[in-house]
């Protein structure tokens, strides 16, 4: 089973697709068996609930079978949409870090193995075209971009995370987007 919550009006194919009316994330426990679940999308929705973030991120572990994937899109705090009224937190490049003993040195979880991509708005800021490779160069270019007055200069305007769930608990490297897809 593949769920991608808050579908809105964009659902994916190949996937249940659920917003509020089909599955609240704020009513924990969510709805679906235990390890039953191979992929969860969540695209600019997990900025709107009203839940403790570590428990419904200890829920899409619960549901999520033994090397599941977890796609998470969020906006990044440096831009200026993050701080609309209707969200109720804000995400940076070490987000979902204390739920899972992350270390930004070695690049995972204890339970999951991550990568994290920052986003650039591209259409009028052409030299986003720039920025974006470097910034994601590596997780210190990265949280020297974020620490530093350069992510006001150069706002991001989302976050990409992808987990995958490690069999036994146990985080392996990952160097990047290829090699967590595909498992080695």
């Amino acid at each position: 089973m593949k769920l991608n919550f808050g579908c809105g009006n964009v659902p994916l194919k190949g996937y249940q697709n659920m917003d509020r009316e089909q599955c609240d994330l704020e009513k924990l426990p969510l709805p679906f068996k235990t390890k039953s679940v191979e992929k969860i999308y969540c695209s600019h929705v997990l900025e709107h609930v009203h839940v403790n973030l570590l428990s419904l991120m200890q829920e899409f572990e619960r549901i999520l079978k033994d090397d599941g994937m977890m796609y998470i899109r969020v906006p990044h705090f440096s831009w200026h949409n993050a701080y609309d009224e209707l969200h109720c937190r804000f995400f940076n490049y070490n987000s979902f870090g204390t739920i899972y003993d992350n270390s930004v040195e070695r690049g995972y979880y204890s339970h999951f193995s991550r990568v994290v991509k920052i986003k650039f708005f591209k259409k009028y800021f052409f030299w986003n075209y720039l920025i974006e490779p470097i910034v994601n160069i590596n997780s210190r270019t990265a949280l020297i971009w974020e620490s530093t007055f350069l992510c006001r200069l150069f706002p991001a305007n989302e976050l990409h995370f992808i987990l995958r769930k490690n069999k036994m608990g146990i985080g392996k490297p990952v160097k990047n987007e290829t090699q967590l897809k595909s498992g080695n």
